[in-house]
């Protein structure tokens, strides 16, 4: 799982001298990014649409990255999107999954930005031809952010502008959309992410032993659930067996937006709402609603959860 996940509709980054160096900039600045690169992954168009889903479900921040294809997306992505973004998951009236998520539009162009003017040769603005995308995540129920657009970039040898020149945008595009996602989701906040992504993934599956949760937890742990208090790593085995006595593999916890109040140089403050469908060993379905209040250990880059609580709404 990442906290922001960047769709590339690049038909075939091979070629691009913009699209490329933006997406390894961010790669390289952040290490809570993942590149989903839809060229690559459906060479014949046939989109996994339950793997993209699970992307989409599993982040925060989605930034759409492509180059600007006659005013519009390239075939590709607007396949992705056709494929992926479908009644009951993304519109509709139960269509609500992406609700909240923040969506960045980062798209290269080749124009000029004063070709993009009611007196220019493309008549319209970038911000009116991008509407039908803001409308895709209205009706989604997205929060859609300013989007990242730069202009000229595209290189034709002797005749439209030299590779370094493009490529210098592109660092200038980057540097823009990091600091955009920077004042979105700081960076120093991305181990508390992952220990949270890490952490719902592993109740998910259920593991037989809840050893591998024992890292994530300090030695003076306490958790406060529903069903009680427990103390210690000791409390948690007991508390996580009575889990796994209840409920089957399996499982699903859809975070809603985590919300990081540092405290001092070594606490933090994580709150966050959850939705968790699940099965019993019985095999009777259960739907929960809960709030969730972590107190966090930071440690040189060492994350541990001191203070579990949970209270159902």
């Amino acid at each position: 799982m990442s906290h922001i996940l960047v769709i590339s509709g690049h038909p075939d980054l091979s070629q691009s001298h913009t699209n490329q160096t933006i997406l390894s900039r961010l790669g390289q600045a952040r290490s809570d990014v993942s590149v989903r690169d839809l060229a690559t992954l459906y060479p014949d168009s046939r989109i996994d649409v339950a793997a993209e889903q699970a992307a989409l479900l599993a982040t925060e921040v989605v930034v759409l990255q492509f180059p600007f294809y006659w005013y519009s997306v390239p075939g590709i992505l607007k396949q992705w999107m056709d494929s992926v973004l479908t009644y009951g998951f993304a519109y509709g009236s139960t269509g609500d999954k992406l609700k909240g998520k923040k969506l960045i539009v980062s798209t290269t162009v080749g124009g000029p930005e004063e070709s993009y003017r009611p007196e220019g040769y493309n008549q319209y603005t970038i911000d009116q031809l991008l509407m039908p995308l803001h409308q895709t995540a209205t009706l989604a129920q997205m929060d859609w952010q300013t989007p990242a657009v730069s202009h000229g970039m595209v290189y034709i040898p002797g005749v439209y502008n030299t590779q370094e020149l493009v490529e210098s945008r592109a660092n200038a595009h980057a540097d823009a959309l990091l600091a955009q996602l920077e004042a979105l989701s700081p960076a120093e906040h991305a181990p508390i992410r992952a220990l949270a992504a890490d952490w719902f993934a592993r109740m998910d599956a259920l593991p037989e032993s809840g050893a591998e949760f024992l890292a994530m937890l300090s030695e003076q742990l306490v958790i406060e659930v529903p069903e009680g208090r427990f103390e210690g790593h000791a409390g948690f085995t007991t508390w996580y067996q009575n889990l796994r006595a209840q409920f089957q593999p399996g499982c699903q916890h859809r975070l809603g937006k985590l919300m990081i109040e540092p405290v001092g140089d070594n606490r933090a403050e994580l709150l966050f709402t959850v939705a968790l469908s699940a099965q019993t060993l019985s095999g009777e379905p259960v739907e929960v609603e809960a709030r969730e209040h972590w107190t966090l250990e930071l440690d040189e880059g060492q994350v541990r959860i001191r203070h579990y609580r949970v209270t159902l709404d």
